[in-house]
């Protein structure tokens, strides 16, 4: 399963995260949601550009909800919420969380696991008109 489907000419920044940690085995790496800056990071780049999409493992839903309302979290959010066993986080190979991706419009992985510095950077790369 990719996000293919959706994306007809726009590249798609990819969050996967998850509301509540400690629903997931110990030895997974959490690092929090995003950078400080990644959001407004984000936001610099054109609207018709790049395609913001949030993933998350959760099977709360309660907590998911709560958690996009507290980060303040403006993009499309969504969950299959069958936690560890989502289909999207297996066809990235999701081993930490947060895990980001920047994927062309076929769905294929420009980058990975960027965030602050790193992600502006790519981005920058990526939109030079922005």
């Amino acid at each position: 399963m990719t996000l293919r489907t959706s994306l007809v000419s726009r590249l798609v920044f990819l969050l996967v995260w998850l509301a509540n940690p400690a629903a997931l085995p110990a030895a997974f790496e959490i690092t929090g949601r995003l950078a400080p800056e990644d959001p407004a990071t984000l936001v610099t780049v054109q609207r018709e550009s790049l395609e913001d999409r949030a993933v998350s493992v959760d099977h709360q839903p309660a907590a998911w909800r709560n958690a996009i309302a507290d980060d303040h979290a403006t993009w499309l959010h969504i969950s299959d919420l069958t936690g560890w066993r989502s289909p999207l986080a297996a066809a990235y190979d999701v081993s930490a969380l947060p895990a980001s991706f920047v994927l062309d419009p076929a769905g294929r992985i420009i980058a990975k696991n960027l965030r602050g510095p790193a992600l502006a950077a790519k981005l920058a790369e990526l939109f030079p008109d922005a």
